[in-house]
């Protein structure tokens, strides 16, 4: 069946104040550190962002673990803590879901993103669902929250932890997993310990043919092993099984002509390109055009692949996002300091200049294994 492309344009609001400032706390600085203009998809740091605990030979899941670090969207994980505190929630104090909602996810447009990809397990009952880069949990949590069992698969070691504490801590133990896995290592047996179990054999979230759905929530645009991570999916999935990802990709004009001229091999600006791999953690070379990506996903097996382009509304967001940070530095700064104002600020304001550059696109696409 022919692909199909949808233009989402939400009438809604694009971010919400209060829940912008809740999110900027959790959110932490950025290395501004040297780029290449254009990385190369060879490099084995941005491999892989669902990377696990060591192995006995010192996987390069660790070390990719370690180096997406240096984006440090993660790090200082006690902000969330902070946040919390700010809000009046004692450290052992049961929280809801809908308290930890505004907070705890990473995406953009909040719960309506993990709506879109619940809408497509009705009327599963029970669905199994596999997030990966599931973060602080919260994508996991909302859909347990809708009737999911849900296996939280997170690259770092301490926001893997944080999350199961989360969860734990909104009763949610019993439907959520969290795994601190490597989707490509560990099911491919790459990895030869269970971190959970310290048993030899594969571990058990790796079984092929198990989730009603595989979900990812901007995590894919790290990996650059694009095929294998796209073959790897479709192995967990059950027949009759979906994927659903929210990502990148790179736009291009009719013709096949760049809708900014001024752009090199990857299809990006220098300065675009030196954003990318500086602040978002992202090799723009690895991103695929509208084309690539439903080829990609048919290649594997993919089928009724179904390309929704976010662009318009993310691009609103983040635009929305960032004044909104800027009008609330006060009351930001009062929580989390002015270092952590300035880093995050530059983060925004990166991702504001992206967006609206014209050669970044966002996506939500969709398939189902046959």
């Amino acid at each position: 069946m022919k692909a199909m492309t949808f233009y989402f344009n939400p009438q809604r609001k694009p971010c919400n104040l209060s829940l912008l400032v809740v999110m900027a706390a959790i959110l932490t600085a950025f290395v501004h550190g040297d780029a290449q203009s254009c990385p190369s998809s060879s490099s084995s740091s941005q491999s892989n962002s669902t990377g696990s605990a060591e192995s006995e030979s010192g996987s390069t899941s660790t070390s990719t673990s370690k180096a997406i670090k240096t984006m440090k969207l993660y790090s200082n994980i006690e902000r969330i803590d902070r946040q919390l505190a700010h809000l009046g929630y004692s450290p052992d104090q049961d929280l809801s879901q809908e308290t930890l909602s505004p907070i705890d996810s990473m995406h953009y447009l909040g719960d309506d993103a993990i709506e879109a990809a619940i809408g497509l397990l009705l009327p599963t009952v029970d669905a199994k669902v596999l997030d990966v880069g599931s973060g602080f949990g919260g994508p996991a949590r909302y859909m347990a929250s809708r009737g999911c069992n849900v296996v939280a698969l997170e690259l770092q070691p301490d926001v893997s932890a944080k999350g199961k504490e989360l969860t734990q801590r909104c009763n949610f133990s019993d439907q959520v997993t969290h795994i601190t896995g490597d989707i490509l290592k560990d099911v491919s047996n790459e990895n030869v310990e269970d971190s959970e179990s310290d048993s030899r054999s594969a571990p058990l979230w790796t079984e092929r043919e198990q989730y009603d759905m595989v979900t990812s929530w901007l995590v894919f645009l790290h990996i650059t092993e694009k095929n294998k991570l796209y073959q790897t999916s479709y192995d967990l999935i059950k027949s009759g099984g979906h994927i659903y990802i929210e990502d990148f990709y790179r736009r291009t004009a009719p013709e096949g002509e760049n809708v900014n001229n001024n752009v090199n091999a990857c299809g990006f600006t220098e300065e675009e390109s030196t954003i990318l791999s500086r602040d978002i953690y992202c090799e723009g070379s690895s991103l695929h055009t509208r084309e690539e990506y439903i080829q990609a996903l048919e290649e594997v097996g993919f089928v009724n692949v179904t390309f929704v382009d976010m662009t318009g509304s993310w691009s609103a967001y983040v635009k929305a996002r960032y004044e909104d940070f800027l009008e609330k530095k006060d009351s930001f700064v009062e929580i989390h300091g002015m270092d952590g104002f300035e880093s995050l600020s530059h983060f925004f304001n990166a991702m504001n200049t992206l967006f609206h550059g014209n050669n970044l696109g966002g996506v939500r696409i969709h398939g189902t294994k046959k």
